[in-house]
């Protein structure tokens, strides 16, 4: 189990000090695997080197598998090779000088007290054979492939039996087919072990499909926190609405209020809206939807359709994604159906599939107070 608390990082002199991480609180029970997601800058990676010991926090609170690692009050900072953690980089630190072996065993060789080579032997062929690289052995380092050298710098990170993992953007090097099979192996086994995991990454994709939890960081702060389904469904903050893709927004007034969901006049159709928070009839309010929560036709799908005109369009392989004009606003619409292009200029209709739109709390707050 991971505890923090009101953990701060600030870097420079104390009168120009800029606040990379300020006052994250969050837990990690053990044998979870919890993502840190948000944009370049949030603060996550600072996070994740503060778990382990690279980076001295400012302030606050550390608990790790119910041992202090950092407190201020108690002026205590336990340093990275007394913390029982294995970490995975970004760049995966492969010595292209050592074998695989040699990579993944280096950890051994250099704690202290140092084990008897025997088992320093026995417990690298068992961390290869976890990752399946147990024929690699023998093989240089630079004659791997990327994904291979992933798993390598896996290994090394297990080698030691931790009982912490912490992963920072471990799949960004590789290509995407290669990125998606080795996420769904990282989550294989990091449930196979149980071990309680931290996992970096700005990837919305990555984070709902390998995590227990996922915690939405921001210049600095912690915005939201769930399980994937939670903050991807029924997000209540703007910042994690827009960093999962809710990048519509139409501005309405709530007219018909039911449990857990208001009716909202947008133009001259009304829609039915889940929401997080109790909203007033008369109120306001913000509509947000994704690009895939909206159907596009060139017929009027139903009297609550919106009639537009399609500015551009972009094929994604498996999609194609229209920027729409309806009156004054632009929405952006994904459309499965391959068969029926859409060309800049046409005449369509366009509503929000059940379901698919929400009220996201602190938009309506700040469209509340004017």
């Amino acid at each position: 189990m991971i505890r923090v608390e009101g953990l701060r990082k600030n870097f420079g002199k104390a009168s120009n000090a800029v606040g990379a991480v300020n006052g994250v609180s969050f837990e990690v029970p053990a044998g979870s695997l919890v993502s840190l997601l948000g944009p370049s800058g949030c603060g996550k990676t600072t996070t994740l080197r503060m778990i382990a010991g690279l980076e001295r926090p400012t302030a606050g609170r550390l608990v790790i598998d119910g041992e202090l690692a950092f407190g201020d009050a108690e002026n205590v900072f336990v340093p990275v090779n007394r913390r029982a953690i294995g970490m995975v980089f970004q760049s995966y630190a492969i010595w292209p000088h050592m074998t695989v072996e040699q990579n993944v065993g280096y950890p051994l060789r250099v704690v202290r007290p140092r084990l008897p080579k025997s088992e320093q032997k026995e417990r690298v062929a068992e961390a290869l054979d976890l990752v399946g690289l147990g024929a690699y052995a023998a093989r240089s380092a630079t004659a791997l492939s990327g994904g291979q050298q992933q798993r390598v710098a896996l290994a090394r990170a297990l080698v030691r039996r931790p009982k912490i993992l912490l992963l920072d953007e471990p799949l960004s090097n590789l290509d995407a087919e290669l990125r998606d099979r080795m996420r769904d192996e990282i989550r294989q086994l990091q449930q196979q072990l149980g071990i309680t995991t931290v996992f970096v990454t700005h990837d919305q994709a990555e984070a709902l499909a390998i995590s227990d939890q996922v915690i939405v960081m921001d210049q600095g702060r912690l915005v939201e926190s769930g399980t994937p389904e939670e903050v991807y469904r029924r997000p209540t903050s703007h910042v994690t609405a827009r960093f999962l893709g809710l990048s519509n927004r139409l501005r309405g007034e709530v007219v018909a209020v039911g449990e857990g969901t208001v009716r909202v006049r947008l133009g001259d159709s009304t829609l039915e809206v889940a929401t997080p928070v109790a909203v007033p009839t008369g109120s306001p309010t913000v509509v947000a939807i994704r690009p895939s929560g909206l159907r596009i036709d060139r017929r009027r799908i139903s009297a609550d359709s919106w009639p537009g005109t399609v500015e551009r369009g972009i094929f994604r392989g498996d999609a194609w994604d229209y920027a729409v004009k309806l009156g004054a606003a632009t929405v952006f619409v994904r459309s499965y159906d391959l068969d029926a292009r859409l060309q800049p200029g046409e005449a369509v209709f366009v509503e929000a599939r059940p379901g698919a739109a929400i009220l996201v709390e602190d938009l309506v707050a700040d469209e509340s107070r004017g």
